[in-house]
């Protein structure tokens, strides 16, 4: 599975899997890359809210571009931004672009509360063991769309 567009090149990509127990996230390196494939499986916190086109609930089913990590001034905790993937295909959406269904603004994080983010379980946020070993997968990816540099690609089933 992957994006066909030509302006994008990727040495990793990420799934993300939701199953109803548990729900987890898993971060494997490419099969595009020679170096043979590792993946890491982590236990997602699942939304409050069940409908996906309301604000807390899951994050909605497609594929996303992951930007690069920064820390989160409100929460203080690593965050990535996540740049779903237009319904025409056309390209993916900004941070802050609302979604056909509405939604926008969503992120990957450690956290125990999820409000329609892919909130890894991490009862002790950034130190927490799986979260660390679920970052340095996606910081080792480095990719390029229309001129900015993401981390890879996340897909939600």
């Amino acid at each position: 599975m992957g994006p066909c567009d030509e302006d994008i090149s990727s040495n990793n990509y990420f799934s993300n899997e939701f199953f109803k127990s548990p729900p987890t996230i898993t971060a494997k390196v490419s099969s595009f890359s020679n170096r043979g494939s590792s993946s890491v499986t982590c236990t997602t916190q699942p939304p409050r809210e069940r409908r996906d086109d309301r604000y807390g609930g899951p994050t909605p089913r497609g594929e996303y571009l992951i930007g690069k990590r920064y820390t989160n001034p409100q929460y203080n905790i690593d965050w990535y931004n996540l740049y779903p993937k237009k319904e025409d295909n056309s390209g993916y959406y900004g941070y802050t672009q609302r979604t056909r269904t509405g939604r926008y603004a969503m992120g990957l994080h450690p956290g125990r509360v999820s409000l329609g983010c892919v909130t890894v379980k991490a009862p002790t946020y950034n130190r927490d063991a799986c979260w660390q070993r679920i970052r340095r997968v996606i910081d080792s990816g480095n990719m390029y769309y229309r001129g900015s540099s993401y981390s890879g690609f996340l897909y939600v089933r």
